[in-house]
């Protein structure tokens, strides 16, 4: 073969393979298209919406505002019931290292984990499965833990001593959310009338008392902000147009209670209770006669507000630690939480005597010099009643038979005024309707 004719072969061949190299250069390309398109297809319209929610989770953040909920006072401005803050410790296990300046000494995980037992009392065994051992090792569950609780109620003491811990040696991945508390500035004072409220991880709720019944206007409304955010920073985009509402305070509540008679009152039925010891516990309400505005409400046994859960007074240590804490709970629904002022039915008994004078004085049936005879019981309807004196009082003025509390005489009233009148004069007096305690 010539050298032309090799030459002519080579062109040929030349050509013929750029042409098989850029048919499947075309092919591919072809296929990889037809791979984009449906790639494109399936995530901008079969999964459109799980895409979406996902860039939306990302891109949009809803942050929520807590509303300070209101406070109690008594009736000359003594704070009852305020505000307080705890703190949960939040952390992300594979950042919790330290990563001093040069000048400073690196610590250990051990360290790390040392100092967390001793600030927070917190069970070693717990630090050891929160903190990885190589924060770089894939392989390690918690290392792929993108945040998780460490410990909860951590006073603010506490979470100042570790923060200076924590910035003094640059240790990351740890973090302090705040969590709204009640305080109780008084403790065991007034525990059944104010009630408790506790956090159920959102906001402040009322358990018992005041602070059940009047929850919605302490509360108050929380705030929000639903904005476009930067998913790196968190801030919110320059040109975004934030949705935001403020959040509103709760009301707080002024009561009838006078701190000075409701300790008095407090004081008088415990040494009556620690005298006497009754079953059913003690009652006591003190209230101005003139406006009907309650002074003074006392129940016992009571409990410490800071600390509805722990023991009650009046209840022996040796019982409390034999219950379960089912039984526990119980008892103090059933015993110390409820306020028997308003809760357990109550026979009035020679209380209702002065309204038995009152409603025979009006109706002009008898008269304050009026002699009644007490020969020590009187026979209703076949039942042989008693008076308190079993020998009787004998001839006596209406006067002194109420100063007697002598039931033969108030028998006698009552019979004269009739079952009819004497029921209608107490509806007329309020006896049966609720007076919104």
């Amino acid at each position: 073969m010539t050298s032309d004719n090799k030459r002519e072969y080579k062109e040929r061949y030349n050509d013929k393979s750029s042409k098989v190299l850029l048919c499947i250069s075309w092919g591919l390309l072809t296929i990889f298209g037809f791979y984009l398109i449906y790639n494109l297809y399936i995530v901008t319209i079969k999964e459109h919406d799980v895409h979406a929610k996902a860039a939306g989770e990302t891109q949009w953040q809803f942050v929520t505002y807590p509303a300070e909920r209101g406070l109690i006072y008594d009736v000359n401005g003594n704070k009852l019931a305020s505000n307080a803050y705890d703190y949960t410790i939040v952390c992300t296990p594979k950042n919790v290292v330290s990563e001093p300046d040069d000048k400073k000494k690196k610590v250990s995980r051990d360290e790390i984990i040392d100092e967390f037992v001793a600030v927070l009392g917190i069970d070693r065994q717990k630090m050891e499965e929160v903190i990885p051992i190589d924060p770089t090792d894939t392989s390690d569950p918690l290392v792929k833990i993108g945040g998780m609780d460490i410990c909860k109620n951590v006073t603010r003491e506490q979470k100042e001593e570790l923060t200076k811990y924590l910035e003094e040696h640059k240790i990351g991945g740890i973090s302090f959310v705040s969590v709204p508390q009640r305080y109780y500035d008084n403790d065991i004072f007034a525990s059944q009338v104010i009630g408790f409220a506790s956090n159920d991880g959102e906001s402040l709720k009322g358990i018992y008392g005041l602070e059940a019944y009047y929850n919605s206007i302490l509360s108050g409304t929380d705030g929000y902000r639903y904005a476009e955010v930067d998913a790196r920073t968190g801030g919110v985009l320059r040109y975004a147009a934030p949705v935001s509402a403020s959040a509103v305070d709760g009301n707080s509540l002024v009561l009838n209670i006078d701190m000075k008679i409701q300790k008095l009152a407090e004081e008088a039925c415990r040494q009556a209770y620690e005298q006497y010891a009754p079953r059913e516990g003690i009652c006591c309400i003190v209230m101005n006669p003139k406006t009907g505005a309650i002074l003074a409400m006392v129940s016992l046994p009571d409990y410490n507000l800071n600390d509805p859960y722990a023991m009650p007074y009046g209840m022996d240590e040796l019982i409390w630690n034999s219950m379960s804490d089912e039984d526990q709970i119980q008892y103090l629904i059933g015993e110390v939480w409820r306020n028997r002022c308003i809760s357990d039915t109550y026979e009035p008994g020679s209380t209702f005597k002065a309204l038995v004078t009152a409603i025979a004085l009006e109706e002009g049936l008898t008269s304050r010099g009026e002699y009644f005879y007490c020969g020590g019981f009187r026979i209703i309807s076949g039942v042989r009643i008693r008076c308190s004196r079993r020998s009787g009082h004998g001839s006596q003025t209406l006067e002194k038979g109420l100063m007697n509390s002598c039931n033969c005489v108030f028998m006698d009233l009552i019979a004269r005024i009739g079952v009819d009148r004497f029921y209608k004069y107490l509806e007329r007096l309020g006896f049966m309707s609720s007076i919104g305690i």
